[in-house]
């Protein structure tokens, strides 16, 4: 399995996350989002079952979501229409990537 980090961007906020994959050429992809207040970390184990299982598996920080995350942003800035938006930008990243089979 590989572990790598990713980064895109969302209004000009760095929103920074981990992939998890075989080591497949193409594989579908999953994206997992934490709870608020948490943050990657939490959902980390679910990213490395769905890796095990051949998918490419994401996780990331949303924009101020925790006091400990990673991706820029703060807390008092973020909202549901925030989270959705960070979403959005992760999905569009991801589908772009040359090892995520779109299909």
């Amino acid at each position: 399995m590989k572990k790598t980090k990713f980064e895109c961007v969302r209004d000009s906020l760095k929103i920074k996350g981990l992939v998890y994959r075989s080591n497949k050429t193409k594989s579908p992809a999953i994206i997992i989002c934490h709870e608020f207040m948490t943050n990657m970390t939490t959902v980390k184990r679910y990213a490395k079952l769905c890796a095990n299982l051949g998918y490419a598996a994401f996780c990331f920080d949303f924009c101020g979501g925790s006091f400990i995350g990673k991706s820029d942003g703060k807390t008092t800035d973020m909202s549901v229409l925030t989270e959705k938006a960070d979403l959005k930008a992760v999905i569009s990243y991801v589908a772009q990537l040359p090892y995520v089979d779109a299909n």
